[in-house]
């Protein structure tokens, strides 16, 4: 990645995510950022994932 590539934002977050940000972080030994980008990374692929929920009817 070069430097053109990185665009630095600003967002907000609740309280108890940012937390739960915090936690996993220092847990997997990893930067906060590095640990947003994870989350946001496997959040895309689940929501462009083609999904197919099947739901038994009793």
């Amino acid at each position: 990645m070069q430097k053109e590539d990185i665009i630095s934002t600003q967002i907000r977050l609740p309280a108890g995510i940012h937390e739960y940000i915090k936690q996993e972080a220092y847990r997997l030994g990893i930067a906060q950022n590095a640990f947003l980008i994870v989350l946001l990374e496997q959040g895309r692929k689940l929501w462009e994932a083609d999904i197919t929920h099947f739901r038994e009817l009793k």
